[in-house]
């Protein structure tokens, strides 16, 4: 099988099961809301986001694992394969002693990281027991999914993920709802949090070991391996400083609304950005699989062939988010009453700069694709000025505007390192070629894509004045407008980009081309 057919299946797979998902986790946190609260949920979501800095201590590694499987994998080299997974292995025991180690500290300041809410501090600890088992059952077991994501067959992982991920749900929906004490609600929650994580380690290695009967992985030998792959070692070091960017650009944001504003508040943002991240699953299920295939691509070493790709599926992928982002600006709110009530609303200069957030962070994942690919980890510096500018521009603009001020302090910093820094990096060390028709390209497609945009605002203000859209009083009749918001939009923008990008009609074909070998 081909890597276009294969990308296209764990796209399709992906796609599939997290259409599923996707309504059980709004019905999850609608239920979670009424019978857990707000305060609790809150405090879920920092405890969750405190075991996100200690991710840290994971520097990057399955990315590097990844990046040293690619080249073994295309040549069948199983002796390599072993070895590298192994030195995967034993480097994620160490990094799991280092987390426990952290955690025990942290488990001391905790009546101090939640002095302000009003709950009993039991509650915190249990929490944050709970997400820090989960964590370390992916460093103690589950490590060995790289491989299947490496050789293209992250589909499996996909089936496994999301289809516990709804049995979680599900049960957890059913025991806080028969559970009358909140406490006995809570505990029961916590509890399926980590008896599925560990499920699901189990199930992923149990699929590996199964696909691959092949594969010895010694822990034991992984000190000895890790001197032969130096690369690794290499390039975790590297991604070491990445990982502390990121880990601060998904992190840092709520714990400032907090020490800003409350927990209340950060609901209340965790609310949007449940609807967010399910955009980064749509977009990634979407385009699952084709990590893999970008770095297969360019370990083929034809770099006109790369860029070519690349310079396609830039139009498609800005395109295909457009879509998102447009449809979400617009109609979140009403889904958000909807969902959990009017009282949950943010303000619409904050939505909007969420939505540009958003859009930028996911462009971020395709500039990233092809640095991995490229295993470009090399500008260690960038994530460091990104990681201050980021900090340092919540604070001091969240100071003045509040939620406006914090997210927009990360929508700044973003923009200026993917858009700017990011692009030039992989164009002038991946690509060796100058940046300029990339500029040219970008500036072009946005202009198209911001016409596309105030097109379609006026002709769905025009349908509004005449009564041609229902009130949004429902879900069926909010996802009637959804669909007729993002159509409008659709056909606009289609019409716009075929008409005036030729990669966009080169894609196009590509992708007929695909089906019609089939």
């Amino acid at each position: 099988m081909s890597i276009a057919k294969k990308s296209f299946k764990n796209m399709r797979v992906a796609f599939s099961l997290f259409l599923i998902n996707l309504v059980i986790t709004f019905l999850a946190r609608r239920y979670f809301l009424d019978n857990l609260g707000s305060e609790i949920l809150g405090m879920n979501t920092i405890a969750m986001n405190i075991i996100g800095f200690l991710s840290l201590a994971e520097l990057g590694i399955m990315n590097a694992i990844s990046y040293a499987l690619y080249k073994p994998i295309s040549k069948n080299d199983r002796e390599s394969i072993s070895e590298i997974i192994s030195v995967q292995g034993w480097i994620y025991r160490k990094v799991a002693y280092i987390i426990i180690l952290c955690s025990i500290i942290i488990f001391f300041c905790l009546p101090v990281l939640f002095s302000k809410t009003i709950l009993p501090i039991w509650y915190a600890y249990v929490a944050f027991t709970s997400f820090l088992i989960s964590s370390l059952s992916t460093y103690f077991v589950s490590y060995v999914q790289v491989l299947l994501v490496a050789d293209l067959q992250e589909y499996k992982v996909n089936y496994i993920n999301q289809l516990m991920k709804f049995t979680k749900y599900v049960l957890q929906i059913f025991v806080i709802i028969l559970v009358e004490n909140i406490e006995n609600k809570f505990l029961a929650w916590c509890f399926i949090e980590v008896i599925l994580s560990i499920l699901i380690a189990l199930l992923i290695k149990y699929v590996v070991k199964r696909d691959y009967p092949w594969l010895v992985i010694n822990l034991s030998n992984g000190k000895i391996l890790r001197n032969k792959h130096t690369e690794i070692i290499t390039k975790i070091k590297q991604i070491f400083f990445h990982q502390v960017g990121g880990i601060i650009i998904t992190q840092v944001t709520p714990i400032i609304i907090y020490s800003y504003i409350s927990l209340y508040t950060v609901t209340k943002y965790e609310n949007y950005m449940i609807i967010v991240t399910a955009i980064y699953s749509l977009v990634g299920a979407t385009f699952a699989g084709i990590q893999a295939g970008i770095g297969n691509l360019i370990a083929q070493g034809d770099k006109n062939k790369v860029i070519t790709f690349f310079n396609q599926f830039l139009v498609f992928r800005y395109w295909m988010i457009s879509i998102i982002c447009f449809t979400f600006y617009l109609q979140s709110e009403y889904f958000i009453t909807l969902w959990i009530g009017s009282d949950f609303i943010i303000e619409k200069q904050v939505l909007f700069v969420l939505t540009l957030y958003a859009f930028i962070r996911l462009a971020r994942s395709f500039i990233d694709s092809f640095l991995v690919g490229y295993g470009l980890f090399g500008d260690v510096y960038a994530p460091i000025i990104e990681s201050v500018m980021t900090i340092t521009l919540s604070i001091i603009l969240g100071k003045y505007f509040g939620l406006f001020g914090i997210i927009l302090g990360s929508a700044i910093s973003l923009f200026i390192m993917v858009i700017g820094w990011k692009a030039y990096f992989l164009f002038s060390r991946g690509f060796s070629v100058s940046i300029d028709l990339y500029i040219k390209k970008l500036v072009i497609l946005s202009i198209t894509l911001l016409i596309s945009i105030m097109c379609s605002i006026f002709i769905i203000d025009k349908l509004q004045a005449f009564n041609l859209m229902m009130d949004n009083v429902s879900f069926i009749k909010w996802a009637i407008n959804s669909a007729i918001v993002a159509v409008i939009y659709i056909l606009v923008s289609v019409l716009m980009l075929l008409v005036f990008n030729k990669d966009m009609r080169a894609f196009s074909l590509r992708v007929k081309n695909m089906f019609i070998s089939k």
